[in-house]
């Protein structure tokens, strides 16, 4: 892996390198993929909310911010 031929060119292939997940939004919905037990098992998938399977358009993904930023305005008050 590039993970293991890093740490070996700098000097640490000894190491076990372990992974951990941060997702801003987990949604609760069936995963096209999954990950490994040990990261789920280990405390190592960390989600800031779970959510239901909703659309959410993230302000970093936009186009164009100012549209985005009076669609976010619109929304709240409706």
């Amino acid at each position: 892996s590039d993970v293991a031929a890093a740490a070996k060119a700098l000097g640490r292939d000894a190491e076990d390198t372990k992974f951990s997940i941060f997702v801003l939004h987990n949604k609760d919905k069936p995963k096209k993929g999954s990950l490994p037990v040990d990261v789920i098992d280990g405390d190592r998938y960390i989600a800031a909310v779970t959510t239901g399977d909703v659309w959410i358009n993230y302000p970093w993904e936009a186009t164009d911010i100012d549209e985005h930023d009076r669609m976010a305005a619109r929304q709240a008050t409706t």
